[in-house]
């Protein structure tokens, strides 16, 4: 992934920078700067790279054909909206044997857990 190498190719020029402020008194004011800016970029790819690793496994395919969501986390909810076999969806959360999910256009629903595959 694109995003790992930059992160730990900005690792080693903040190890760079900190090194060079160490033992080059002449540019170290122009080191300590560099390494304040690598520091900068690492802490937005970790970040990023943090989400991208938390949204892993949270999505998931429908396996049952012509089901519906529910409102609530029970059999005798109101249904709310309907999901075809093979649809992508999100799992949010889960909550004695249902998952929370999200539809693609952002609908919230909830539905058992034997009606999902998890990716």
């Amino acid at each position: 992934d694109d995003l790992t190498i930059f992160s730990s190719f900005m690792y080693i020029l903040i190890l760079f920078s900190i090194s060079i402020a160490l033992f080059f008194k002449k540019i170290k004011k122009y080191a300590i700067t560099f390494c304040f800016i690598f520091v900068l970029f690492f802490s937005t790819s970790s970040i990023t790279l943090f989400e991208r690793i938390s949204s892993l496994g949270k999505e998931a395919i429908i396996i049952e054909k012509g089901f519906w969501a529910k409102f609530e986390p029970f059999q005798a909810a109101t249904n709310y909206f309907s999901l075809y076999e093979g649809m992508k969806v999100r799992i949010i959360s889960e909550k004695e044997g249902w998952f929370k999910i999200k539809r693609q256009d952002n609908k919230i629903g909830w539905v058992e857990k034997n009606v999902l595959a998890i990716i």
